[in-house]
């Protein structure tokens, strides 16, 4: 093998390396939470065939598993909700954990069954967050004053930090 054919495989076989180095130290968190929230509503318009209603809401969440990284995070979303025949909701979604730095997620849902969320981007050690979960509401009150609602559900999926 000639010099350039050696130098050549070992710039391959660097890069190889630093590749793997990369996916693997990548950081997996399992996301097993429940969230409990409260918010506002405000109707735009509504009939029995479509309503549609822009909704704020913040809550918190509670680690189901023992690794409590995800515990105690409280959130502030806002989203646009259609009702009528065909229910779905759109929105997005600032967290913050308990040592101040956030993230921030894109969620969805069409129907009444579960929905999805992406993580989009965070700041201080969720810098890179990446990751989904699905979602999906346990229960929700009856109002406690007009123009409100309250819901607890919870959330299962995985998220990646890069190290």
């Amino acid at each position: 093998m000639n010099r350039r054919s050696r130098i050549a495989s070992l710039m391959i076989t660097l890069f190889g390396f630093a590749c793997a180095a990369a996916l693997v130290q990548a950081k997996d968190i399992p996301v097993d939470y429940t969230f409990c929230h409260a918010g506002t509503a405000s109707v735009v318009t509504a009939s029995k065939e479509f309503a549609l209603t822009g909704v704020e809401f913040r809550g918190i969440t509670r680690s189901n598993i023992e690794d409590k990284m995800l515990d105690n995070h409280t959130y502030h979303c806002v989203s646009v909700n259609r009702g009528g025949e065909q229910t779905a909701n759109h929105g997005y979604c600032k967290f913050i954990s308990p040592d101040g730095d956030g993230y921030f997620i894109e969620y969805s849902r069409v129907g009444t069954g579960e929905g999805t969320w992406k993580a989009l981007a965070g700041g201080g050690r969720w810098k890179g967050l990446t990751g989904d979960v699905i979602w999906r509401v346990t229960t929700q009150g009856t109002p406690v004053s007009p123009g409100t609602y309250q819901a607890c559900g919870v959330g299962k999926g995985k998220y990646r930090l890069p190290d």
